[in-house]
C-alpha cells in the first residue's frame, strides 16, 4: 500500500513570488485553494505587507514610510510564521521588497547617507550582499526581478514616478544596464511584456526594450501626473491591458496587441461601471479579463472587450482582483470576497481587507496551494497580513492515520517473519 503524507509541498506547486503572482502581473494562479476550508493560522506583526510566497517561505516588508522608524524586510515560515531572518535599516520611503534569482531586492535611500541605492539581500539568510547606486528615489515601487531561463542572468527593473532602470545582478556585484525617464505616475510596477518592460501613468504609456532601454511612448494623452497603474500581460494572446486615464480624467481599460517593442496596437477600450480607477485587471486561465468597479465586477471577452458576465455588489475603490484555480478574489472596504469562477456565486467572505487605500498595491493578497494571505495594505501602522491555511477534513485525517497504521503493521509482520 502506498503511503501519502498530507501537507508535503509539491515541487510543482504554484507560488506567488511577485506582486500579482508573476512578472506579467496576471493575478492568475493555478493553486488549488478552497475558501470554505481555510482557517486563520497566524498573522504577521503590525505593518508587514505585500507578502510574496516562494516555496515554504513568505517575504514581506514592514515599511517605515518616512516616519523615522526602521524598515524591516523579513522571511517567515509559511506554515507557522516563524521568522527565518530579518534585515533592518533606516530609509526614507523605501520600496517594498521583491524576490527573485536568489535575491531579496528593494530600493532604499539611507537616512544617513542621502544616497539612492538598490539593496540586494541573500534570499536564504537575509545578509546584505551589496548595493548598486540608482537614480530612483522615494516614490519607488516594488522592483520586478526576472531570471533568464537559458542564461540564468538576473535583472531587476526598478521604477519611481519618473525613472526606470534595468540593473544586472550577480552574486557579489551589480550594475545599471540603462536608465530611462518618463511620466509614470509613481504607482506603476514594471511589467514584463515580451521583450519589453511596460509602465503607465495617467495619459502616458511607455514600453522599453529590455536589452537596450529603447523607448516607445505609445500613448501620449492630454494629461499626466501622479497615480499610475500596473499593466497586466497575456503572453498567450500577445495582449496587455492598461487600466488608467487615457486622454482625460476618465478611467479607461485599454487592450493592446504586442508584436515587439516598436509595434504596439490598440485593440479595444472600455469605460463604465466595471472599470474602477487606480487599479488593474486579472487575466483568467482562458484569457478572460476581470475588472472591478464600485458596484460590479466585469468578466470581459479578450478579443472584443464585450461583457460576458458580471457580479453585482459593493466593492472598494481601486480593486485589482486575483484568481486561483476556480476562484475569483476581490474585496469590499471591510471584507475579502471569494467567488466560484464557474457560477460567480459567493463562496466565502473573510473579515478584513486593504479597503480603498490609494497605493500601488491593490491586490487582495497572495495565494499558493492551500493558502491565502490577506494583505491590509502599505499604509504605516496597518495590521500585518493574515495567513489562512487549508486544513485536512476529519475524514481525511482518519484515512491518513489508518493508512499509516496499516503500513506500520505490514512492516512489523514482515520483520517478524524474517
Amino acid at each position: 500500500m502506498g503511503l501519502v503524507l498530507l501537507g508535503a509541498r509539491s515541487v510543482s506547486a504554484d507560488d506567488w513570488p511577485y506582486y500579482q503572482h508573476d512578472a506579467a502581473h496576471t493575478g492568475n494562479s493555478s493553486a488549488i485553494v478552497d475558501p470554505t476550508a481555510l482557517s486563520l493560522v497566524w498573522s504577521a506583526p503590525t505593518g508587514y505587507s505585500t507578502p510574496l510566497i516562494a516555496g515554504n517561505d513568505v517575504f514581506a516588508t514592514q515599511n517605515g514610510q518616512g516616519t523615522g522608524t526602521p524598515t524591516t524586510i523579513s522571511s517567515f515560515a509559511l506554515s507557522n510564521g516563524a521568522i527565518n531572518w530579518n534585515y533592518s535599516g533606516n530609509f526614507i520611503f523605501p520600496s517594498q521588497a521583491a524576490v527573485g534569482g536568489g535575491f531579496v531586492v528593494f530600493q532604499g535611500e539611507s537616512s544617513a547617507g542621502n544616497s539612492n541605492a538598490l539593496y540586494m539581500l541573500d534570499e536564504n539568510t537575509g545578509a546584505l550582499r551589496y548595493t548598486v547606486p540608482i537614480p530612483e528615489g522615494a516614490t519607488s515601487v516594488m522592483p520586478t526581478v526576472v531570471q533568464d531561463s537559458v542564461t540564468g542572468a538576473v535583472t531587476a527593473y526598478v521604477a519611481d514616478g519618473s525613472h526606470l532602470s534595468a540593473v544586472s545582478l550577480h552574486s557579489s556585484s551589480g550594475a545599471v544596464l540603462w536608465t530611462q525617464t518618463g511620466s509614470f505616475g509613481g504607482q506603476s510596477i514594471p511589467t514584463v511584456v515580451g521583450n519589453s518592460v511596460v509602465l503607465a501613468g495617467p495619459g502616458q504609456y511607455y514600453a522599453f526594450d529590455q536589452t537596450t532601454g529603447a523607448v516607445n511612448h505609445f500613448q501620449a494623452g492630454g494629461i499626466s501626473g501622479g497615480g499610475g497603474t500596473t499593466v497586466a500581460h497575456d503572453a498567450t494572446r500577445s495582449q496587455f491591458y492598461v487600466l488608467e486615464d487615457y486622454n482625460n480624467g476618465t478611467p479607461t481599460l485599454s487592450a493592446y496587441h504586442y508584436t515587439d517593442n516598436t509595434h504596439i496596437a490598440l485593440l479595444w477600450q472600455r469605460t463604465g461601471a466595471g472599470v474602477g480607477g487606480g487599479a488593474s485587471v486579472a487575466i483568467g486561465p482562458n484569457g478572460n479579463v476581470y475588472s472591478v468597479g464600485n458596484s460590479v465586477i466585469w468578466e470581459l471577452d479578450p478579443q472584443t472587450g464585450a461583457t460576458l458576465r458580471m457580479i453585482s455588489g459593493s466593492f472598494a475603490n481601486a480593486v485589482t482582483p486575483a484568481l486561483s484555480n476556480g476562484v475569483l478574489w476581490a474585496f469590499s472596504d471591510n471584507h475579502v470576497l471569494a467567488y466560484d469562477l464557474l457560477t460567480l456565486q459567493l463562496l466565502h467572505s473573510f473579515n478584513g481587507s486593504r479597503g480603498s487605500l490609494n497605493s500601488a498595491y491593490d491586490s487582495p493578497g497572495a495565494l499558493s496551494e492551500g493558502h491565502f494571505l490577506l494583505d491590509y495594505g502599505t499604509i504605516f501602522g496597518r495590521p500585518g497580513f493574515d495567513v489562512y491555511a487549508q486544513v485536512p477534513e476529519p475524514g481525511t485525517v482518519a484515512l491518513l492515520t489508518m493508512s499509516i497504521g496499516l503500513a506500520t503493521s505490514f512492516l512489523l509482520r514482515r520483520f517478524k517473519t524474517r
